[in-house]
């Protein structure tokens, strides 16, 4: 495991993948008496596996048997809400949004306070849209500007407001979704890659209004 953490530090994920998971057949095969070398292990391969390409099955198995093997906390735990918002995006990325939404609401259950609360609430309103569940993804939008407000932090991400328009904009709520879509153009930085997307929308949403 100790190679294995070095070889990350050093950019070399492949291979400290590899070293990981020497150590977790020997870990395997030790039984229940080093059963946290087991979970050590689980949890350092799962993490180095989230970040190479093509390992999001390995990722997620990882992940999973860190959760079995590991003794389930009784309140605030950063390394279970780690892990949880790590299988949320492995299950994202997937196209699984229902167990995204789930793991990213574990991850805000074991650490309630987490310092990228927005960013998690933020990616499930993002998985309600895809799974078409606009009224949730409204409501995970209103949990977002609840918490900046609370954190005394100004909602700046426009990513925010394009998908509450959309969302608003398929429910056919065309006034909300037009004054969604106008802050995130305000928010927008210039060189927003989905700008000429969201102004087209905008314009549609104009429209529908004044027929």
């Amino acid at each position: 495991i100790l190679r294995s953490r070095v070889l990350r530090a050093m950019n070399r994920n492949e291979q400290a993948l590899l070293d990981a998971e020497v150590a977790l057949s020997i870990a395997e095969k030790a039984g229940d008496e080093n059963r946290m070398i087991l979970a050590e292990a689980l949890l350092a391969a799962g993490e180095l596996a989230v970040c190479l390409p093509g390992r999001d099955r390995d990722a997620v198995s990882y992940l999973q048997q860190f959760l079995q093997v590991s003794r389930r906390p009784l309140g605030v735990d950063v390394t279970w809400s780690r892990v949880y918002e790590m299988l949320g995006d492995v299950y994202s990325e997937q196209g699984q949004f229902e167990q995204a939404i789930s793991a990213y609401r574990n991850a805000l259950q074991y650490n309630p306070y987490h310092p990228w609360e927005t960013s998690l609430l933020f990616r499930i309103a993002r998985a309600y849209y895809c799974l078409n569940s606009y009224e949730d993804t409204i409501r995970a939008v209103q949990e977002y500007i609840s918490a900046a407000e609370q954190d005394n932090e100004a909602s700046q991400d426009y990513r925010v407001y394009d998908v509450l328009g959309n969302a608003q904009f398929a429910l056919g709520r065309y006034a909300d979704a037009l004054e969604s879509y106008k802050t995130a153009l305000r928010l927008a930085p210039a060189n927003a890659s989905d700008l000429d997307k969201i102004r087209r929308y905008q314009r549609f949403a104009q429209e529908l209004l004044q027929a």
